[in-house]
């Protein structure tokens, strides 16, 4: 069986063992057209990808001869087809750890909407494990490309820690918040599921100091403050602090009930899970309707 790899560096495995891709032009050629695998890509598209915009005069006798080395790679000769101007690389899923990721996501979502939270939060972890690390990692004619994919793998990180955020893990998901907010510092959704995890892991202060650096760290890069769902989170946690503490609060008289709130009320959820019923909820703000 034959493998892709584009989920980090480049590679190619048969029946298990890496094949060996020499020249530049030749992983170049490679990547775009798993960029956009099962797709013709138009002749004129590969040659600005390959000579970066300013191709020769023998750009297109060029693409013919890579083509042709490729083609000789184990496993290529009868998947790289060419029609109607345009060439295009013919893959299953299996075979490419892209599609494999988008699929596992794919299917975690189903899962996790049909309230399959264990199994949502194994197909998540099994699609991140793909990663090794950049897409297309240093091919940089398929940027757009690799920022997409990174785009999809930080979203699965944030749903994956929703999923597990309601089973009522928190210490790995810690150190693994902690390190992605390190990477990708303006992400707030991932800043408010770290004040999540923290306050259920009895961490209070320090769910409490994400929030302050939070909105520090954005008036001094964007001069604007946290959004409305982190303000609540740390409103929430200052109230059920005190709460703790024997301070008196002033809690809604009766609930008769959410309209438009499914998000807010999966936060809530979150929160509360696993907990011992003593923390007091307070939910304010404007109706939905």
């Amino acid at each position: 069986m034959i493998e892709f790899r584009v989920l980090g560096h480049l590679q190619v495995l048969n029946a298990g063992n890496q094949l060996k891709l020499t020249g530049e032009m030749r992983c170049r050629l490679l990547a775009v057209l798993l960029s956009e695998a099962n797709r013709p890509v138009r002749v004129d598209v590969l040659i600005d990808a390959l000579w970066d915009g300013e191709p020769p005069r023998s750009a297109r006798k060029g693409l013919q001869v890579y083509v042709h080395r490729l083609r000789r790679t184990v496993g290529l000769a009868d998947r790289i087809n060419y029609g109607s101007n345009s060439y295009s690389i013919w893959v299953e899923t299996a075979e490419l750890d892209a599609m494999r990721f988008t699929d596992l996501v794919r299917r975690a979502r189903i899962a996790q909407r049909a309230g399959y939270l264990e199994e949502a939060s194994g197909l998540y972890r099994a699609g991140l494990d793909l990663w090794r690390g950049p897409a297309y990692a240093d091919i940089h004619s398929v940027i757009t490309e690799s920022h997409r994919l990174e785009e999809l793998r930080l979203q699965a990180w944030e749903d994956c820690f929703d999923v597990e955020l309601m089973l009522g893990r928190r210490d790995d998901m810690i150190t693994e918040l902690t390190m992605l907010i390190a990477e990708h510092p303006f992400r707030e959704r991932l800043r408010a599921q770290l004040m999540a995890a923290l306050y259920k892991a009895e961490r209070q202060a320090e769910a409490l100091k994400v929030f302050h650096e939070t909105r520090t760290l954005f008036a001094d890069e964007f001069g604007i403050a946290p959004g409305a769902r982190l303000h609540a989170l740390h409103s929430w946690i200052r109230e059920a602090v005190s709460a703790r503490a024997g301070q008196d609060l002033r809690c809604p008289s009766s609930l008769l009930g959410f309209v438009g709130r499914a998000e807010d009320l999966y936060w809530l959820s979150a929160l509360l899970n696993h907990g011992d019923g003593s923390e007091p909820v307070n939910v304010e703000g404007p109706s939905s309707g």
